[in-house]
């Protein structure tokens, strides 16, 4: 099975990651994706297909 790249949020979700993105990168043009990848990785959390997974340096 193929991933998706779709994610339901809410509103008030939208608008938190609507932030980030423009606080990150200065732009809406950004995927949702990408703020989600950074923010997971400056908080030292791997995402994947097997869910959450916090990464140790």
């Amino acid at each position: 099975m193929g991933r998706t790249n779709h994610i339901r949020v809410s509103d008030a979700e939208k608008e938190e990651l609507n932030k980030a993105r423009m606080s990150l990168y200065g732009t809406d043009e950004v995927p949702f994706g990408a703020v989600i990848d950074r923010l997971c990785r400056e908080a030292g959390v791997s995402v994947d297909n097997d869910g959450p997974q916090m990464v140790r340096a």
